[in-house]
């Protein structure tokens, strides 16, 4: 997983552009063109875009684990923004790793930090339009469990999955918070492995509503102690 920091980007034109027949304000099939975003993340080999790992293994007391990451949409100056960060991610133990990643284009990956947004972690945005709504739809695909005392958290602000955020100032927002976690006493291994696709969708005047961006979020949590 480890890889060398890139700040590439590229035109964005998969996955995109799907559109909700009869959207606010929209005419049917007139989704909102999505072919001049600038993608910061691109799927792995596995397919995950997003990926945080924390293990932890302890030779005589207890470890503990967390992996998150925090993503948010959000009305722009120019248009929309999406972006990830570490929130706040830890292994404890004797041994312990840690790393949250965003796979990049060209099969490199760097390492999103625990900064404040608004400091240069996009994973996509798209310019030109004016986002009167926003929303994000996140399923739940994969969830690994290994022993016992783990879980896993989806959490956003008050906000409710699948529903519209009106947007009627610049940086009206939605933030989703998205973890696994495990901790352990001599003599277990617990794990937790997570995997969600999120969906991010937009409202402009003139248009269809539009899913312009889906990305994949893989969190695992690993925690061991011995005796």
């Amino acid at each position: 997983m480890d890889g060398v920091s890139i700040m590439a980007t590229h035109t964005y034109n998969t996955m995109s552009g799907l559109s909700v027949t009869g959207g606010t304000g929209g005419v049917s099939g007139n989704s909102i063109p999505t072919g001049g975003g600038i993608e910061y993340v691109r799927y792995s080999d596995d397919g995950v875009g997003l990926d945080a790992l924390a293990t932890a293994f302890s030779l005589s007391n207890s470890a503990s684990t967390a992996a998150y990451i925090e993503l948010k949409m959000r009305r722009g100056s120019l248009g929309f923004e999406i972006e990830a960060r570490d929130d706040s991610s830890f292994a404890s133990g004797d041994f312990t790793t840690k790393s949250v990643l965003r796979y990049e284009v060209g099969g490199t990956s760097s390492t999103l930090t625990t900064a404040a947004f608004d400091n240069a972690q996009d994973v996509f945005t798209l310019n030109g339009f004016t986002p009167s709504a926003i929303k994000m739809k996140y399923t739940l695909t994969n969830n690994v469990v290994v022993g016992s005392s783990s879980s896993y958290s989806t959490y956003s602000n008050s906000y409710v999955n699948d529903t519209w955020l009106t947007t009627s100032s610049v940086g009206d927002n939605i933030q989703l918070f998205l973890g696994a976690s495990a901790s352990a006493a001599p003599v277990a291994n617990n794990i937790r492995d997570c995997t969600w696709i999120v969906e991010f969708w937009g409202r402009v005047s003139g248009y269809d509503d539009t899913k312009i961006w889906e990305i994949r979020v893989d969190c695992r949590a690993d925690a061991e102690a011995e005796p």
